[in-house]
This record gives C-alpha cells, sequence and structure tokens, in this order.
C-alpha cells in the first residue's frame, strides 16, 4: 500500500528539477540518438512548464501571506541598485 501511495504522489519541485538537470545533461552528450533526444526534449519542456507553474503558484502565496494585495512581482531586494 505504500509503494501505491509513493507512485500516486506528484513529485517535488526539487525531483523536478534534479530531473530536469538530468535531461539536460544528457541531451548535451553526443552520442544521444535522434529519438531519444526528441523524447528527452519533449519531457524537458514539460519538466520546465510544471516548475515554472509551481514557482508561479508560490510567488501568488507569497503575495496573498504578505497581506498587501498588490501585484508587483516577488522579487528579492537587490542593495547594488540602490544610489
Amino acid at each position: 500500500m505504500a509503494a501505491r501511495k509513493e507512485k500516486d504522489r506528484e513529485p517535488s519541485f526539487e525531483e523536478r528539477m534534479a530531473r530536469l538537470q538530468a535531461v539536460v545533461e544528457r541531451l548535451e552528450s553526443p552520442d544521444v540518438p535522434l529519438e531519444e533526444s526528441m523524447a528527452l526534449y519533449k519531457e524537458g519542456c514539460e519538466l520546465a512548464r510544471l516548475c515554472r507553474e509551481q514557482v508561479d503558484k508560490a510567488r501568488s502565496e507569497v503575495r496573498l501571506l504578505a497581506g498587501d494585495g498588490t501585484q508587483t512581482p516577488f522579487m528579492p531586494e537587490d542593495d547594488t541598485s540602490r544610489g
């Protein structure tokens, strides 16, 4: 039963990023056949989309928790931009 729960759960952001890194490394390899390259490229695009969605959701939650209701993007302060 525990194995089924593990199989049914969504991968974490970190797991998806690790898989995306592995896909990129494999694609950079000179000996990848065309068919495998295409499959890896498609998988990488899907992983990137899912990660982007997770980041967007997290940004929305940060805005909500901040409670200010503004729609400004979540960006860490950059001390070098101050005059």
